[in-house]
């Protein structure tokens, strides 16, 4: 018989408070104004599963055609199951061509926090979130 090691999951308030640290982290880089769209802009929402599988994005689009009929609005999901913003710098090339986003909603996270090293991932988290921040804005679109 092979014994296997059990290691708990983390607890709910574990993850809280992972999330809440990563979302002060980013918060604390800079705070962004968010207004409405504009006529004909095209919205990239990119990040991880949570997005590519939201409907969401599917609800705002619906929204924005029923509330604003004719502005020519298109929100793009740029989800992938297993994002992080490491394999999102890693696409970012090819998204951002395929795409063309006027305006892009970074939406990473819950694929960094199932790890063993916490401060590490925070790290990482930070860094390459910042860095993708940086890439949208060299680009022209605003993040």
């Amino acid at each position: 018989m092979k014994l296997v090691k059990f290691v708990p999951a983390p607890s709910i308030g574990a993850i809280s408070a992972f999330l809440v640290s990563i979302c002060a982290g980013v918060a604390r880089a800079e705070v962004l104004h968010v207004g409405p769209f504009r006529p004909n802009e095209r919205v990239l929402f990119y990040g991880d599963s949570i997005t590519h599988g939201g409907k969401y994005v599917c609800y705002l689009q619906l929204f924005e055609n029923l509330r604003h009929p004719g502005s020519g609005v298109r929100l793009l999901n740029g989800g992938r199951s297993g994002g992080t913003p490491w394999t999102g710098l890693v696409n970012f090339d090819r998204e951002l061509k395929a795409s063309r986003p006027d305006r892009a909603f970074v939406m990473f996270g819950m694929n960094d926090i199932g790890v063993a090293n916490r401060t590490k991932a925070l790290e990482d988290y930070r860094t390459n979130m910042s860095n993708l921040v940086s890439r949208f804005t060299a680009a022209g679109v605003k993040p």
